[in-house]
Order: C-alpha cells, then sequence, then structure tokens
C-alpha cells in the first residue's frame, strides 16, 4: 500500500480539493493510505467527515511562523513585478512607513527578480535554514511515497514541502487560487510536479518560477465539477430558506470584507435604492462590519460555513453543502455585485453577469492606496476587465445603471463572461477532480 501526505491548512482546502472529486477519487483507492494534515483544533471535525480505514488524520500547531518564515515569504513577494504586489508594498509602506523594507522591495521586483539564478540562491538559503524537525516523525513514521501540497504558497504547506524534499520524498503542489501567483510571488520550495487550473496560471509559473512545462499539470478547476453535478433546489425552496420572495427578482452581493474593506454596508444602503431582493452573501473567512446597515425585509445575510472560534473568521471551514448552497444562490440570483473576487468566475458558470465596485461607497476622499480603486488594478482583475468579463462601477451611479441594465437584459454581455470563464476554468466538463486524482496517484 502506498502512503499519500496531503495537506489542508488553507479553510478553502475543504471547498477545492476535499468536497470534490479529487479526494473522493483518491480516498477510493484500496491501495491507497491518504495521511490528512490539518489544524490540530480542528482534528475532531475532519474526523467526522472524513473517517475511513485508509484515512487517518494528523493535527499540528499552524501558523507559527518563525523569523525564517518572515524573512524569506517577504523575499517570495519582492522578486515578482506585479501591479497587485506592488501595490501591496504601497499598502504595507502607508501602515509602517518602513521606506528602507520598501525601496528594497523596488529593487528586488524592479531588478534582481528578473535573474532567476537569484531565486534560486534564496531557495537555498531557505531549504537550508528552515526547521522542518517537528515534521520528521511523521515522515519517520508513516514513511510516505508522495507529499501533496494543495496551496503552495501556504507557509505550513512550504514546511511539509521542504520537509519531503529534505528526506527524499516526492513532493506535488498545487496553485490553491487563480490570483496567487501574482499576489504572493516566488515559490519558497519547488514541488517536483505542480498543478494549475488554467494555461494562463502554468504562463505566470512559468515565467516567475523558472519551471519547466513538463513539470507542470493544467487541471481545470475542481470545485466547479459540482456545480454540474449536482442538483439546483426549487426555486420556491430556495426562496423559502432565506424569507423572500420567489416571484421578485434577485441580486446578490458578495461584500470585501474587513481585511480590505470597512464600507461594505454603504454598498447596501445605495443598492436598496434599486428596491429589489438582495442576497448578501458574507465572504466566509473575515468579518463583514454591518452595524450601520438599517434593517430591510429586502435583504437576506447569509454567513456560510463552520466558524470554529466567534473572534476569528479567517479559519472558516466549507463542505459540500456551502458549495451546494453557492451554487443554488448564483443559480437564482439575477446579478452579482462583488469586488475583484473569484465568485464572478462561479457566476460566469451559472452564465450570470457580474459588476465589480471600485468606488468607497458614499466616501468622496480617500486615496488611492486606501480605496476600492486599486482593485481594479490588480493582475487578475484585469484579466477580467480587459475582457470585459464583468462591468465597472465607479460610482454609485455607474453601479446602480448597471445593475439595472443586467436586470433588464441579462444576456448583455454573455460572450464576454464566457470567453473569460473559458480561459479561467480551462476545461468546464465535470472532469477536473478526477484528472487531478489520477495524476497524483500516477506521480506517487
Amino acid at each position: 500500500m502506498k502512503t499519500l501526505f496531503l495537506t489542508s491548512f488553507n479553510p478553502f482546502i475543504s471547498r477545492n480539493i476535499l468536497s470534490t472529486d479529487v479526494f473522493k477519487q483518491l480516498r477510493t483507492r484500496s491501495d491507497l493510505r491518504i495521511v490528512l494534515f490539518v489544524p490540530d483544533y480542528k482534528v475532531d471535525y475532519f474526523k467526522q467527515r472524513f473517517a475511513l480505514p485508509n484515512i487517518v488524520i494528523e493535527g499540528i500547531v499552524v501558523e507559527r511562523n518563525n523569523r525564517q518564515d518572515v524573512i524569506f515569504s517577504y523575499f517570495g513577494s519582492s522578486l515578482v513585478d506585479s501591479a497587485t504586489l506592488a501595490i501591496h508594498k504601497r499598502e504595507k509602506l502607508s501602515r509602517d512607513k518602513n521606506y528602507f523594507k520598501f525601496l528594497l522591495s523596488f529593487v528586488l521586483r524592479k531588478i534582481i527578480g528578473k535573474f532567476n539564478f537569484f531565486k534560486k540562491i534564496i531557495r537555498f538559503f531557505d531549504l537550508a535554514t528552515i526547521n522542518t524537525s517537528a515534521l520528521t516523525k511523521y515522515f519517520d513514521q508513516y514513511k510516505p511515497q508522495a507529499v501533496f501540497a494543495t496551496d503552495v504558497f501556504n507557509n505550513d504547506d512550504v514546511h511539509f514541502l521542504a520537509a519531503a524534499k529534505k528526506k527524499g520524498v516526492r513532493t506535488i503542489g498545487m496553485i490553491r487560487s487563480w490570483d496567487n501567483v501574482t499576489t504572493k510571488g516566488v515559490f519558497r520550495v519547488k514541488p517536483n510536479k505542480l498543478i494549475t487550473h488554467n494555461e494562463i496560471i502554468k504562463g505566470e509559473v512559468i515565467r516567475e518560477n523558472d519551471f519547466l512545462s513538463e513539470n507542470l499539470f493544467v487541471s481545470g478547476i475542481p470545485q466547479f465539477d459540482r456545480y454540474l453535478q449536482s442538483k439546483r433546489l426549487s426555486r420556491e425552496e430556495f426562496f423559502k430558506k432565506i424569507g423572500l420572495d420567489p416571484n421578485k427578482k434577485l441580486i446578490m452581493f458578495s461584500p470585501f470584507g474587513n481585511r480590505f474593506f470597512k464600507l461594505d454596508w454603504q454598498i447596501i444602503e445605495i443598492l436598496k435604492e434599486l428596491n429589489q431582493q438582495v442576497l448578501v452573501r458574507l465572504t466566509p473567512n473575515d468579518k463583514v462590519p454591518l452595524e450601520n446597515l438599517k434593517p430591510d425585509p429586502l435583504i437576506y445575510v447569509d454567513q456560510p460555513g463552520h466558524q470554529f472560534r466567534s473572534d476569528y473568521l479567517r479559519d472558516t471551514e466549507l463542505d459540500e453543502r456551502d458549495l451546494d448552497w453557492l451554487a443554488d444562490s448564483l443559480y437564482y440570483s439575477d446579478v452579482v455585485v462583488a469586488c475583484g473576487t473569484s465568485i464572478v468566475l462561479d457566476a460566469a458558470v451559472f452564465d450570470k453577469p457580474s459588476v465589480l465596485i471600485y468606488f468607497d461607497g458614499f466616501e468622496k476622499n480617500l486615496s488611492y492606496i486606501h480605496s476600492a480603486r486599486k482593485n481594479m488594478d490588480f493582475d487578475h482583475v484585469r484579466l477580467v476587465l480587459n475582457k470585459k468579463g464583468a462591468r465597472m462601477a465607479r460610482s454609485k451611479e455607474e453601479l446602480l445603471a448597471n445593475v439595472r441594465d443586467f436586470l433588464e437584459h441579462p444576456e448583455a454581455d454573455q460572450q464576454y463572461r464566457q470567453s473569460v470563464l473559458k480561459e479561467q476554468a480551462w476545461k468546464l466538463d465535470g472532469g477536473a477532480g478526477v484528472r487531478i486524482a489520477q495524476f497524483i496517484f500516477n506521480n506517487l
């Protein structure tokens, strides 16, 4: 029997991997033992969901980044010359006023990062100095044939990749989301093989991380498989659950979240002017302050996921029911209003038009770096906007006009959003999860 180490430290892995055909295919192999590594305080939750004879669940202490992690994470995020990372560095400068670090990152991004040999030197010293002693016992006990790091930019995944390298164990990595390369930079540890959702990410990896094409596998987006496979609630059942009228139209609003924007409630107040039903789907991994929002019978606020701590939402786990509920919510929405998140891609699966927010509610004088305006300059967002896959709202008036137009003409811009979906989803055929599972097994 072969043994595979599989990591699940980022909450979206439960949705993207464990709730899809990737894990379902792997766990049915009688000749494969899976050791699933999760945060220690979530062990009972994962055992309840995934306990099987060939699955072992181990809990480890997570997110205890030491000085070495901080230093090499800084280098990783400074060696890629992307618009998104440049904006993030400006944001950090506005907070800590550390001009030396800002200027150093500029030099790294604009000059040194252009040379792959320097990235190799950084990785060499990273691997030589990273402390993986806490993981050695697991490698000695289970003797895995491979490690599948489901989020290669997560520091806990990085430690597993490094431990595997030191033990001579084969490594398979995956880019978790469409924006990861341009928002996080260079891999601290390069896996032997890497899975990407599409050709765009594959190209970014080759360009920025000096990866050979033959070591990359393009899969499609596994969580989209379920959208095609699962059955939708009836319209009456869905609207009964949210207490709204099935005979009226529905707008979905996906807030930014408190880490990025503190004025989500103002966008909802503006949407009220349309006198339409609004489903506010809160981001599962961040707080969305709505204390100032005036109650309204046309507004339903939805908090997805399983929360572990009321004061900390970044570890909220999502399962099959959450994925199906998102599918139902998108299916019965007429238009989606959001920031520059991947929900525009989810919406496109159901051919739902999107409007992206690039203004600051009722505020008029926020600087660029503190404004929602900067989000339209993120690299991954430009991929959508440049192809007209979503419309921009740069003012209250533009938001209301675009939403009204889509409510009256839902077919508008259909060819553009389908073009973006084709690029980002690669193959929307319901087979991404099976492809990933087979690729992993072939590389054990």
